[in-house]
């Protein structure tokens, strides 16, 4: 059995594993790397909506395409993000959302709410067939502006 050695918050990290290593990273990525966080990715051009596993910001904004922006949170403290230059990228596809005052041209992903002083994330509370019923696809061309 490998060693472990125990860092703040009590995460238990197998040293066997350099990308945990309590010594390299903080224990905030040591959970992000040892727990992947669940989300809901709304791929506007495909006009699907999957749940997907992420690690961080960096997959948050490969999943959006851009940077991120908040588009909506949720009572619950689940948030949309969307990219915050999506409109200004031309977009074929858009979807809407009650909450958001205009259409969306991007992809968007839906996280849980933030735990603490981290940037980890609980799972999502809507379910992914609420956000389904939630999130209206528009018809291209016929976005209202």
């Amino acid at each position: 059995m490998s060693p472990t050695r125990t860092v703040a918050v009590t995460v238990v990290i197998e040293t066997a594993d350099p990308r945990l290593d309590p010594e390299t990273i903080d224990a905030s990525t040591a959970l992000r790397r040892a727990h992947a966080m669940k989300a809901y990715w709304v791929n506007v051009a495909e006009r699907t909506i999957t749940a997907v596993d992420y690690s961080g910001l960096a997959d948050l904004k490969r999943l959006v395409g851009g940077y991120i922006e908040l588009a909506k949170q949720w009572p619950t403290g689940d948030v949309l993000y969307v990219d915050e230059e999506g409109l200004l990228k031309n977009p074929k596809a858009f979807f809407s959302i009650p909450g958001h005052p205009t259409p969306i041209g991007s992809n968007g992903v839906v996280v849980g709410r933030e735990i603490g002083d981290t940037d980890i994330t609980a799972d999502p509370t809507i379910t992914i067939d609420q956000l389904r019923a939630e999130v209206r696809w528009l018809v291209p061309g016929l976005v209202p502006w």
